[in-house]
């Protein structure tokens, strides 16, 4: 019997600009500071921007803007996450393709959650727990896959919940 397929999607297009404030410009923030602390100690910045070095500088750092916007434009478009009967999928990525599947009977919660950028953008993530999950950075359980930039993120989740009774009701009869 062939998987059936319940829900499939990708990420809101909002999710670019969620990516660009948590992923580009928190490198830009660490990288302007030390920028400018080393060129705090020259005598003017505005004189030296204009020297062919400070132009050299300035051109690398806007190709290093514009390829990362390619790069977040395209990461965005590999992403596709689905629900089946058997369980949910998520698959993405471009340096590291990620394929990654958790069957319901191993789901141990389903959470909502928006930082402050999503919420002014409408959009969530929906994260699904398993019970073998080591605590990620800062002491919170990193969910096992994570559906990021969904306009409706409770359309999937009471899917998920229906799918996972279902499972447990399953699994009692097959006892």
């Amino acid at each position: 019997m062939a998987e059936q397929t319940y829900y499939e999607s990708k990420p809101s297009g909002k999710v670019l600009v969620t990516w660009l404030f948590t992923k580009l410009l928190l490198y830009l923030l660490i990288y302007g500071f030390v920028i400018f602390f080393v060129f705090i100690e020259l005598e003017s910045i505005r004189s030296w921007l204009f020297t062919y070095s400070g132009k050299i500088i300035l051109s690398i750092i806007f190709v290093i803007i514009a390829v990362t916007f390619l790069y977040l434009n395209f990461l965005y478009k590999t992403y596709v996450y689905r629900v089946t009967d058997k369980g949910v999928y998520f698959k993405g990525g471009i340096i590291v393709r990620e394929d990654k599947f958790v069957p319901f009977f191993k789901i141990t919660d389903v959470r909502t959650s928006q930082n402050i950028i999503e919420q002014i953008l409408g959009i969530k993530k929906l994260g699904f727990q398993t019970a073998g999950q080591t605590a990620g950075r800062y002491g919170y359980l990193k969910p096992e896959i994570e559906f990021e930039g969904l306009e409706d993120a409770e359309k999937p989740k009471q899917l998920v919940y229906r799918l996972i009774e279902k499972t447990k009701k399953a699994s009692k009869y097959d006892e």
